[in-house]
Formats: C-alpha cells, structure tokens, sequence
C-alpha cells in the first residue's frame, strides 16, 4: 500500500531536511513541505526528497521501517534515573531536533 510523503523546506540543526509520511505529528505546515509523491516505502521517498535538497534523512517518528524495531524509547522519567550525567540532556536534544 502506497502513502502520502513530503520533506520539509526547511532544515534540522543538523543541516538534514527531513522526510515525513502523510499523518506524522511532526510533518511540517503546509508552506513548510514539498509533496514528493506516494511511495511503497519511505526509502523510495528519500530517493525522491534528494533530488530536491543534499541532505536527507527519514523521520525517526513516522519512517519505521528504516530504522526498524530495535529503537530503544526512553521517557523522560528514565533519561532523568540514568546514571550518566548526559542522559537528560541528550533525551532533551533528540526531542528538540524532532520539532520543526
């Protein structure tokens, strides 16, 4: 089944736009998104998003497939328990790049 993929205009603060599926939470305005087409697979988009913009990358939220089940999901509460001093300020900067 085919879905709805766009890219955002405007890029992360690691210089990467990126590639969201049509209902993602994070898929940017209207004015802020390039329709690249329907795809089979967020791989296909990414394909497509490179033709417009050097750096792509899928959205971590909404392009599962690609980065697969492994994804360790952490809440606040546990990043806040770690032992490392880092770990809620690295839980906090990975929620920040998400937001466009």
């Amino acid at each position: 089944m085919e879905s709805k993929y766009y890219i955002s205009v405007r890029p992360q603060t690691n210089e990467l736009h990126l590639v969201h599926k049509e209902g993602c939470p994070f898929l940017p305005d209207d004015g802020k998104r390039i329709f690249l087409g329907d795809f089979r697979t967020s791989h296909e988009a990414e394909r497509k998003g490179s033709i417009h913009f050097r750096g792509v990358k899928q959205c971590l939220f909404c392009c599962k497939e690609r980065h697969g089940r492994g994804l360790k999901v952490i809440n606040a509460y546990q990043a806040s328990e770690s032992t490392s001093p880092m770990a809620p300020a690295l839980y906090l900067q990975g929620m920040i790049c998400c937001i466009n």
